[in-house]
């Protein structure tokens, strides 16, 4: 989801930056792929073939200032990590791959915003940080899916085995992030609202058995629950128009996935937790500007939904709720070009005082 992500923010930065990518994996064949090598043409530097030390040197070699990681502790991670333990760059940074402190002490910085790491959570990562306005997780779908008719989805609730007049929660995140306690929440609801059904992704297949079974054990039919297999991205898009209200898992969030539903116009309702990981669905919803969307505590959460799917004026809600999420598709959280010019005055600002200070400091970019 990474290389989607990103794959126009390369060549967006201005033009005092000379952008070099450094691929510790071969290709993998897709076209996010293949595009970020052909825009980035002599710049993209294959590395798949090195060792990571390897590796290090031919950054070395190219006097590479600010060094990015985007891997982190993810797969593939072993080599990112041989690479930049070797500090073969000036200054070092931590972003998007691994959405924690890397509790290295040759990261120097690690990039985030005021709500993925509050100031109470500073003192938790071995990084200085630096704060970006808005969100600091970055989008693509205003590139890539602009002519994606979200408005007219070829998949139908019937395709997908979705009852027409139901009341759809939908959670698209892989299914090891859901809690005992939140899942506790979603069936009091399901028990509690006759006309909803819980719409969750078969990822992995391993985990629909226990997920039944509990759901089972706590008074709920199995047929409310409707699971469906991964499909590609597009027609992935398609489908999440499909949901009424997205329910974001409050210990491991709702990450890329956040991004895809609410540019499909679904409202998600999400809980920040204590850690970075847990906090980036909060931090895209408040740059969506629909900050009502965030609860405090399971209480809230269950109300919110309960509001949402029951009472005179509970339509209404959702209504307006996914017009003003469909709005969004024009602020911050999907303006690729503008996120990386923040980006850019991080980086020069983190730069400078690099190389006038003895010691890092936290950074705070301004917005523009």
């Amino acid at each position: 989801s990474l290389s989607h992500l990103m794959q126009n923010v390369f060549k967006m930065h201005g033009k005092q930056f000379e952008v070099f990518m450094f691929a510790l994996n071969p290709s993998d064949g897709s076209n996010y792929r293949a595009k970020i090598e052909r825009d980035s043409g002599n710049r993209f530097v294959r590395c798949d073939q090195l060792s990571g030390v390897d590796c290090a040197k031919e950054v070395n070699k190219r006097q590479i200032h600010s060094l990015v990681d985007l891997v982190g502790y993810t797969g593939g991670g072993e080599k990112a990590n041989e690479v930049f333990a070797v500090k073969p760059a000036a200054h070092q940074w931590s972003y998007m791959g691994f959405c924690a402190s890397s509790g290295a002490s040759y990261m120097d910085h690690i990039v985030a915003d005021r709500i993925a790491a509050t100031p109470e959570m500073q003192g938790h990562f071995s990084e200085k940080i630096t704060l970006v306005p808005y969100s600091y997780f970055v989008t693509d779908h205003t590139q890539s899916f602009q002519a994606v008719p979200v408005e007219k989805p070829k998949e139908t609730r019937l395709s997908v085995g979705i009852p027409q007049d139901a009341l759809v929660l939908a959670c698209f995140n892989q299914l090891y992030k859901i809690d005992p306690s939140t899942f506790e929440v979603w069936m009091r609801i399901l028990k509690q609202h006759s006309q909803a059904v819980l719409w969750l992704l078969r990822f992995p297949p391993e985990a629909m058995a226990n997920i039944l079974k509990e759901a089972k054990a706590m008074g709920v039919d199995s047929n409310r629950l409707i699971f469906s297999d991964p499909v590609p991205k597009e027609q992935y898009m398609q489908r999440a128009k499909l949901a009424d209200v997205f329910l974001d898992t409050p210990l491991v969030n709702a990450h890329t996935s956040a991004t895809d539903v609410m540019w499909a116009g679904v409202p998600i309702v999400t809980l920040p937790g204590r850690a970075m990981i847990a906090r980036v669905a909060a931090s895209l919803v408040e740059a969506a500007r629909v900050p009502e969307l965030v609860v405090r505590d399971l209480k809230d959460y269950e109300a919110l939904v309960a509001r949402l799917l029951h009472g005179q004026f509970s339509r209404g809600r959702r209504l307006a709720l996914r017009q003003r999420v469909e709005q969004s598709r024009t602020e911050a959280i999907f303006d690729t070009q503008g996120w990386t010019r923040r980006l850019d005055i991080a980086l020069k600002a983190t730069w400078d005082v690099t190389v006038s200070a003895a010691d890092n400091m936290h950074i705070v970019a301004t917005r523009s």
